[in-house]
């Protein structure tokens, strides 16, 4: 990671990778939720990043109902 980034600019840097991710990587790792795999993942990039980072979104906006208005 570069000296001048800052981890709300890295955490941002790594949500555009995944937006990025072609259809199949995506599902790849929407696969992992729940897994030991990614928890064990999450233990090495910790709550810093793995929190942040949307995997359920596909980018665009969806109406959630009337509590979310």
């Amino acid at each position: 990671m570069d000296d001048d980034m800052t981890l709300a600019n890295y955490q941002t840097l790594v949500q555009r990778r995944f937006d990025n991710l072609n259809e199949e990587d995506k599902q790849v790792i929407k696969d992992l939720v729940g897994t030991p795999q990614i928890r064990a993942i999450g233990r090495v990039l910790g709550s810093e990043l793995m929190s942040v980072i949307d995997i359920t979104s596909d980018g665009s906006s969806r109406k959630r109902g009337l509590a979310s208005r």
